[in-house]
């Protein structure tokens, strides 16, 4: 075999082998309730990431609070939660870069806990039309 050819399991070569290649970052955000996550939809949207998955979450406290009987002596401790949304995205780094300007000038109380990931291989992933990375 070849070295740039890839092993049988990878099909017709649409999936990279060998060393990282890829410039994207994998973004993952959490709003804390749906007023944070309106504003955080918009500036997603406006600095280019169209492509993320949303899914409903809750914290810690209100599983603990909800369905540990446990610890329903300290439910009147923990802070009551309305729920979370964490969006996960796989995008570029300057458009990353763009996200931060635009959350630094939230409101503090809205803005999202976050962080990156380096990725060291993207599977799956092609352009849609007027998306292309930058």
């Amino acid at each position: 075999m070849d070295k740039a050819d890839p092993p049988a399991e990878y099909g017709d070569g649409a999936y990279p082998v060998g060393p990282a290649r890829s410039a994207h970052r994998l973004l993952i955000l959490i709003a804390r309730n749906d007023e944070a996550f309106d504003p955080l939809v918009t500036g997603l949207l406006d600095v280019g990431i169209t492509g993320a998955t949303v899914l409903d979450s809750r914290g810690l406290n209100a599983l603990l609070r909800d369905e540990m009987p446990i610890f329903a002596g300290l439910a009147s401790l923990l802070p009551r939660s309305t729920g979370a949304k964490v969006v996960v995205s796989i995008t570029t780094a300057d458009r990353i870069e763009a996200l931060g300007r635009f959350l630094a000038q939230m409101r503090e109380d809205l803005r999202p806990i976050g962080a990156t990931l380096p990725v060291e291989h993207v599977f799956g992933l092609w352009p849609v039309a007027g998306t292309e990375a930058r």
